[in-house]
């Protein structure tokens, strides 16, 4: 079994650069989950004002179907934190790998790593939903801005792209 892995090693992406996608998928997914929890606690908010302006306990079904909304809300957002804690939890998990794997790492540059992975996924969908020439431009500039970040954080040799850098890394572990 580790042979096969030493085999896919060989392979033109290397595990450093799929563990620096997962990172900032991981990133992009927690900020939808945290974006999706500010709305539902928005919700929540105006919905206790509606609340706040009858009687409440004047027995009503639309008060009934307030309530009722206003609960499964307030359950959402719950599951929300959950989820979002599990996604840090999994996103840091998966930078102390990468670290425990680059013997010239940096913990200095934790917070780089962290935050231009996710530049570069964030591009990546805005060049995906608009496929525009300047949103790619965009992409391919940070996405050489994030193989600096790599190369001062994990001493990987930078060329000035990142399939270079790919290329370059070999059987480096």
């Amino acid at each position: 079994m580790h042979e096969d892995h030493n085999e896919n090693q060989s392979t033109n992406r290397h595990w450093l650069l799929d563990s620096i996608h997962a990172v900032g998928s991981n990133r992009c997914s927690e900020q939808h989950n945290k974006e999706r929890m500010i709305f539902a606690m928005k919700e929540i908010e105006d919905l206790y004002k509606v609340l706040g302006i009858v009687e409440v306990s004047d027995p009503d079904p639309q008060l009934d179907e307030l309530r009722e909304k206003i609960s499964k809300l307030e359950d959402k957002v719950e599951k929300l934190k959950k989820m979002i804690s599990l996604k840090r939890e999994s996103r840091i998990k998966k930078m102390r790998f990468i670290a425990k794997n680059s013997p010239d790492y940096d913990e200095e540059m934790w917070c780089d790593v962290k935050h231009w992975s996710e530049v570069v996924e964030e591009d990546f969908e805005v060049w995906q939903s608009t496929n525009d020439d300047d949103a790619l431009d965009v992409l391919v500039f940070d996405y050489n801005i994030l193989a600096g970040v790599l190369e001062v954080t994990y001493g990987y040799r930078y060329t000035g792209c990142m399939r270079c850098l790919g290329e370059s890394l070999g059987d480096k572990k």
